[in-house]
């Protein structure tokens, strides 16, 4: 009997296909990362579970190469966002027999219409009309964005649609109408990029189209009815099939087959298109199979695999039930006309258990139930696949020559001169390295039990610097409502030891710069160190989203994400931040002071009390006794061994202000600044150092990691805000520990969160 492997078994489209391949008397084999729907479906011959596509696309390809051959599969056949991750790994070497069998386009050609601008350009180029759209790839762009200049052609809309480039569902998408000012910026960079796009008006159309080497060999044309939650925009429900005889109907098979013969495609093509005066104009394509699939009244696997005539979907309209209840009470006559797609495919309890998975996932990950369907495959152009299967984790680890930054940090923080706060008078911790996939990192285990640096400290992070910036707040009643919460908390926090936490790749300054892991380095790693350290917490600092999926992939580990901090991020390509006005008044500034910049590479000792003095007039006088309290013989260390660089201000022969920064993973940041406020205001130090870190970026092709604080003083340079967490996993603990890290991840992500982000603290 012929085999075929159907995966993304979670979804309604995979039972479909595995219904018309057995009816089409095919051995029917799935393969899923989740509790799914064909694991319980009487089409399926055997269910396999697999790693997670999104974390572990490597393992999934070879998990999915394997079990073809296991079973001699002559297909294997994506059903989601899969197939962008199994057309990465066939590519690679190893996985002939995948790319062999895979139902689908090269992975160049699958992200090129998956990416919406990308996609956009490819029907321009085909000589088909499609709406205005402009790519944005930066924060400046969205600022600077004109209704009017969206782009050649189009259908001139007043309205406008704002949508990530990679994104499923229209979960993200934002209408804003004619007349109204656009939203706060959303995150946008050259890795994550938007796009405004002219919103057409008019009655969505669907198709999901096969092709075979650019042969069209099966095509459903659609109206999505019903979306999921009663929403405008979002997953169908309920479908129905455009009539034949329709121009609509001819106008769209034409389009899709069209695009399929000019790409000489292979696999599932889905367009979604807008039914305008003009016609039907494609805003999205999704190549992969999707809801059209429902309306084959004929068999469909016999089209696919045959040479005759293309299939044309006209079978009756089709729900998906459970999804659909909501309006089934509003339009009790449509459901009664329509079919359930999963009645006969797959038994309710199993459906049941498919929906209760899905909604705890949408908790385990804070999002909609629409967004955690996806969250473990789906293909935002971010993660690459590990060329090879490297996780090993080697711990502990001593630097070597090749380690770069991380050794020379390690190296200065082992220093035994700076050995039990010598170096940094409130922070007594042990740093080891530990090496994983070949990168060494410096890790931070507690040896004390008094009040610590908050670089060291979660309790002094989220405790005592709390503390300290209600003031920020100016509301006395509000800082006289929370400041007893926070008391309270503390208390808890201390019962449950949140201090006894190993701090991975922490090298005791206030921003660190995390590689690129792969679930499997991150996984290897964080059993190595709970394993070393039973009784301790595994914890990251600095975590952030931006150009990374490192917050998704320590969540999809068990992690706990708690809000940390509010930061600030200045791209410095094309020096946009040159036409800021502020900075231009920066630049005038410096010009005129006097002042010029030194390099300090092997400062003295008495420049290394110049620095740790103008370094506590800021940070710890101006600020918190929690920030690192950084003395002289830190300085020295830090310079000699090439941890930080350092550049200062001087006029006069006299050092007024300094910056320590490091460069790392595409960023620069400074850990260390300071300068002399005992000088006046009018000077402009600090901009005049914020100008240096900008510029010094700058020339080296990097992106400046802003930290916190004064975030307007820094978006008026282009400054670009982002949220920053502590990431913490506690499965291995006792209770007691468990109990204080949950609690405090409640509490910041429901109450103090929203405080974050509005204060920017």
């Amino acid at each position: 009997m012929n085999t075929v492997l159907v995966t993304g078994g979670r979804s309604a489209v995979a039972v479909e296909l595995a219904r018309h391949f057995s009816a089409a008397g095919y051995r029917v084999i799935a393969a899923e990362s989740q509790v799914n729907l064909l694991a319980a479906s009487n089409f399926v011959d055997r269910a396999y579970r697999v790693p997670a596509a999104r974390w572990y696309p490597r393992e999934f390809g070879t998990a999915i190469q394997e079990i073809a051959l296991e079973h001699g599969a002559e297909l294997v056949l994506p059903s989601c966002e899969e197939v962008f991750w199994l057309a990465e790994v066939a590519a690679r070497d190893g996985f002939s027999t995948l790319a062999e069998l895979l139902f689908a386009a090269p992975i160049g050609t699958l992200r090129t219409l998956h990416h919406k601008a990308e996609f956009i350009s490819l029907l321009q180029s085909l000589g088909e009309k499609t709406p205005r759209t402009k790519l944005l790839e930066s924060q400046q762009q969205f600022a600077a964005l004109d209704r009017q200049k969206l782009g050649s052609g189009g259908l001139r809309s007043p309205a406008l649609v704002l949508k990530p480039a990679f994104s499923r569902f229209g979960t993200s998408a934002v209408v804003i109408p004619e007349g109204e000012p656009l939203d706060a910026a959303p995150r946008i960079t050259h890795l994550q990029p938007w796009l405004a796009q002219e919103f057409l008006a008019g009655a969505e159309i669907c198709v999901t189209a096969a092709f075979r080497s650019g042969q069209l060999r099966a095509v459903s044309v659609y109206n999505p009815r019903w979306r999921a939650g009663g929403a405008q925009y979002g997953a169908g429900t309920l479908f129905e099939p455009v009539d034949l005889d329709e121009p609509t109907h001819t106008e769209v098979t034409r389009l899709v087959t069209k695009l399929g013969s000019a790409l000489h495609f292979t696999g599932f093509l889905s367009l979604d298109l807008i039914d305008t005066p003009e016609g039907p104009v494609a805003i999205e394509c999704n190549p992969r199979p999707t809801s059209g699939i429902h309306l084959f009244s004929e068999n469909f696997a016999s089209a696919l695999l045959s040479d005759d005539k293309p299939l044309i979907a006209q079978g009756p309209a089709r729900r998906l039930s459970l999804a659909a209840l909501p309006q089934a009470l509003c339009h009790p006559l449509q459901w009664q006309r329509s079919a359930s797609v999963l009645r006969g495919a797959v038994p309710l309890t199993q459906q049941l258990r498919v929906a209760g998975n899905l909604l705890g996932s949408a908790w385990t990950h804070h999002s909609s139930p629409l967004q955690a369907s996806t969250a473990d495959l789906q293909y935002d152009g971010l993660a690459s696949v590990p060329a090879t299967k490297d996780d090993h984790c080697n711990y502990p680890a001593e630097p070597e020559s090749s380690d770069g930054w991380a050794a020379s940090a390690l190296a200065t923080l082992r220093e035994p001169s700076l050995l039990g706060g010598q170096g940094i008078a409130n922070i007594d911790v042990e740093m080891r390295g530990l090496r994983s996939a070949g990168r060494l990192l410096p890790l931070s285990l507690p040896s004390v039990a008094q009040a610590q640096a908050y670089v060291v400290s979660p309790y002094a992070h989220y405790i005592s610097f709390s503390k300290v910036e209600l003031d920020e707040l100016h509301s006395p009643l509000l800082e006289a409502a929370l400041r007893p919460a926070i008391d309270l908390l503390g208390t808890l926090l201390r019962w449950g030891r949140v201090d006894q936490a190993a701090l991975v790749n922490n090298a005791l300054i206030s921003t660190n710069l995390h590689p690129q892991f792969s679930c499997g380095e991150l996984a290897e790693l964080t059993g190595v160190v709970r394993q070393a350290h039973p009784s301790l917490a595994v914890a990251w600092r600095s975590v952030h989203g931006r150009d990374s999926a490192f917050p998704e992939q320590l969540r999809s580990l068990g992690y706990r994400l708690i809000p940390a901090r509010s930061v600030l991020f200045i791209p410095t390509e094309n020096r946009t931040f040159e036409k800021r006005r502020d900075y231009r008044r920066d630049q005038a500034l410096f010009a005129a002071s006097g002042y010029h910049v030194r390099e300090l590479t092997e400062p003295d000792p008495a420049q290394c009390q110049r620095l740790a003095e103008l370094y506590r007039m800021l940070y710890i006088d101006k600020y918190s006794e929690h920030n690192p309290q950084y003395e002289p013989a830190f300085i020295a260390a830090s310079a000699a061994n090439g941890m930080l660089r350092f550049l200062a201000l001087e006029r006069d022969g006299q050092l007024d202000a300094v910056i320590g920064y490091y460069l790392a993973e595409g960023y620069l940041t400074a850990p260390f600044v300071g300068y002399d406020l005992g000088k006046e205001q009018h000077l402009g130090l600090y901009r005049m150092l914020n100008l240096l870190i900008i510029e010094t970026a700058w020339e080296h092709g990097v992106t400046v990691h802003a930290s916190s604080g004064v975030p307007d003083f820094k978006k008026s340079r282009g400054a670009e805000s982002e949220l920053e967490y502590t990431a913490v996993y506690t499965r291995h603990l006792p209770f007691r520990q468990r109990l204080a890290w949950a609690a405090l991840d409640v509490i910041i992500n429901s109450i103090a969160q929203p405080l974050i982000k509005r204060f920017g603290l």
